[in-house]
């Protein structure tokens, strides 16, 4: 929910911040992927103000990304023996009774 005031004062370099939704990146070893939060962006220096939900919404972005990047890296450093196991030709996955 944006907050009453329509302008802030940024705690970076003094400047005019607004109160607007906007694209930002969230990088993880060297991948980047970019999520829309709502903060406070200082208009001269492009810093912002997050307040919990923005927050919260970063993290999960980060969380999700690192996910991503983690399983990809191991997949290519293990191949496809990481993904789901297959059963060997001719074994039964149920066991014998």
């Amino acid at each position: 929910m944006a907050p009453e005031k329509k302008t802030n004062v940024c705690a970076v370099c003094g400047s005019k911040s607004v109160w607007k939704m906007k694209s930002t990146p969230v990088e993880y070893q060297g991948e980047t992927r970019h999520v829309q939060i709502a903060a406070w962006w200082c208009t001269n220096c492009d810093e912002a103000v997050l307040d919990g939900p923005a927050l919260q919404a970063m993290t999960m972005a980060r969380a999700k990304l690192k996910a991503e990047v983690d399983r990809r890296r191991s997949l290519e450093r293990h191949g496809a023996s990481a993904s789901l196991p297959t059963p060997s030709p001719g074994k039964s996955r149920t066991p014998n009774h």
